[in-house]
């Protein structure tokens, strides 16, 4: 019913990925072996404390959503 509908956190161009899905975390993982391939020592990874959502997102009361998605339940161990 809503496929379309995208989670953004910074920019409506940027839709978050969903990190819980095994496909995702692969596709990443043969970006990251792509680069290395071809030389590359380093990744950067920005706003890694990002990547893990609860399983239901309320608004945030202040305006502010970063208590609701930051740190998320898994932000660590995916």
């Amino acid at each position: 019913m809503y496929s379309n509908i995208n989670l953004h956190l910074h920019d409506v161009s940027q839709p978050d990925l969903d990190w819980t899905n095994p496909e995702v975390r692969e596709q990443l993982a043969q970006v990251v072996r792509f680069w290395k391939d071809r030389g590359v020592e380093g990744f950067r990874f920005d706003v890694v404390n990002l990547i893990s959502k609860p399983d239901v997102l309320v608004d945030a009361p202040d305006g502010s959503g970063r208590r609701i998605v930051a740190d998320g339940p898994t932000a660590f161990t995916l």
